[in-house]
């Protein structure tokens, strides 16, 4: 099928038609614009793969080390996330043959940046086969470009962007044809499923969406495949880990039943405060695009795939909605198909530029038109703000010079001068347990600290950065059982056992 963009305008139709006359233009007409959108993302985060800024990923990477050490999550410490990021940054260490512990911590980074340009790709992909045009594709990547999340948790050594990517290629794959696509797709899905909990509430629309796509003649058959390949990565997930995984105190079952809770309870202020107070306050243009092309959706016509796009989106909207105050994080996941239904906006300059020459455009395709002007207007003058954005963040706590990341390797080398290998290390950061080569004092989410400092006989102690997390009797434990060494910023006071 043509595209309509080309069919609208004949002048680019016969330059597509003058480049794919010989075959080594088609591979640059075809590849460079995913191409292009990959290393923009990959490239522009790249450069802080060795700098520590998400707090999320001082908990979640530890904990990929302590699986690869031989422990057991769910069993032998709390894991409040499904395995299958872990899985896979273990087995590429392995391949690679990644030992050093900053090297590892380096290695996860970089696979997050991989995974937020492999999601950026599925997103161009996403548009261009919706919108049947590459310029949709391409301003839908540019608007994810502009996301806070993407620049925060794009370069985190955590299970954020492995999960996305996921989901996103099995929706783009759900678009496709055929039966071996069904499957694939919901394999992917399924995958997505055991990575994090947020993408939970997906499969009811992917099923229903499958159910009206296929033929009366094989919905039977393409909803056994679905179901099949939505439950095998579940099922691998149950033999390895159960009974240990459905334990109250493994912590997977509280992540179900937290954002279960929360979706049911609908906590905390209204879902338009929420999204009025997040949009204000991140000024990304993804989300007032992504709010114009549901209102290009709904007036000019909704088909069954763009329902499928705009329904996965509030499926994955829900857990924003489900927490008491607006957090950036809980919108990650759906950003990269809200980026998709922004480039909507773009669909109206798709016009004819001959016909405004030739006869009367009508006011309604006048009006498209200066909505989808509009639209670039608003993204182009959101490229000086989002580098701003980025130099505030740069010069902030993703500067190697600031104390967190200056003092890092500092705060690394004093644990391993007080401490033997063999030497337990408490810290509220596990982070830095992990980087020195030291064991941590596992236990699930219940266990005591107090009890657990004299179970392992911990040798040494960070009390920060977050000494408020940690209760009270047990700080009281600290000053009568330890003998403050340093103190550094940011990471708090080093105790050693008296």
């Amino acid at each position: 099928m043509k595209s309509e963009f080309r069919e609208r305008n004949p002048i680019l139709q016969s330059m597509v038609q003058m480049w794919t006359k010989h075959s080594k233009f088609t591979y640059i007409w075809v590849l460079g614009p995913p191409i292009g959108v990959f290393m923009a993302f990959f490239l522009s985060r790249f450069p802080y793969a060795k700098v520590y800024g998400s707090l999320d990923e001082g908990a979640i990477f530890p904990q990929a080390v302590w699986i690869d050490q031989g422990f057991q999550p769910y069993r032998d410490f709390g894991l409040g996330h499904p395995p299958l990021w872990y899985w896979t940054m273990v087995g590429l260490w392995r391949i690679f043959q990644i030992s050093n512990p900053w090297d590892r911590f380096y290695f996860a980074k970089s696979m997050s940046i991989f995974f937020l340009a492999s999601t950026a790709v599925a997103v161009y992909l996403i548009s261009a086969k919706l919108y049947r045009s590459r310029i949709p594709g391409i301003v839908a990547a540019s608007a994810l470009f502009t996301s806070w999340n993407s620049f925060y948790f794009g370069v985190s050594a955590t299970n954020s962007y492995y999960a996305t990517m996921l989901a996103v290629i099995a929706i783009y794959l759900c678009l496709k044809e055929g039966r071996m696509r069904v499957f694939l797709s919901s394999l992917t899905l399924g995958f997505a499923l055991i990575t994090r909990h947020s993408v939970a509430l997906v499969p009811p629309v992917f099923l229903l969406f499958i159910l009206l796509k296929s033929p009366r003649s094989q919905r039977i058959i393409n909803l056994t495949l679905t179901l099949i390949g939505l439950g095998l990565p579940a099922v691998l997930v149950l033999a390895t880990y159960y009974p240990s995984i459905l334990s109250d105190q493994g912590g997977y079952v509280t992540g179900v039943v937290g954002l279960g809770t929360g979706l049911v309870s609908g906590v905390g202020m209204s879902p338009l405060e929420k999204w009025s107070i997040f949009v204000r306050t991140t000024n990304s243009p993804m989300y007032i695009l992504g709010l114009a092309g549901t209102v290009y959706y709904l007036l000019h016509g909704v088909d069954l795939n763009r329902s499928f796009i705009l329904f996965c989106v509030l499926a994955l909207m829900m857990p924003f909605f489900a927490v008491p105050t607006p957090e950036p994080h809980k919108l990650l996941e759906a950003e990269p198909l809200i980026s998709v239904v922004a480039g909507a906006t773009l669909i109206p300059l798709q016009l004819n530029p001959v016909a405004f020459t030739r006869k009367k455009v009508s006011p309604i395709r006048m009006s498209q038109l200066i909505g989808s002007v509009l639209a670039l207007i608003l993204l182009a003058t959101t490229i000086n703000w989002h580098a701003e954005f980025m130099r505030s963040e740069v010069s902030g706590h993703w500067n190697p010079n600031d104390p967190r990341n200056a003092a890092l390797p500092s705060v690394v080398q004093v644990v391993k001068e007080n401490t033997a290998p063999n030497d337990y290390v408490l810290c509220s950061v596990p982070l830095v347990t992990v980087l020195a080569d030291r064991r941590a004092p596992l236990g699930l989410f219940d266990y005591n600290l107090t009890s657990a400092c004299e179970q392992y006989n911990v040798r040494l102690i960070l009390v920060g950065p977050f000494s408020e997390a940690f209760p009270e009797d047990f700080l009281i434990y600290v000053s009568q059982n330890y003998r403050m060494i340093y103190s550094f910023p940011y990471w708090g006071k080093v105790f050693v056992r008296r």
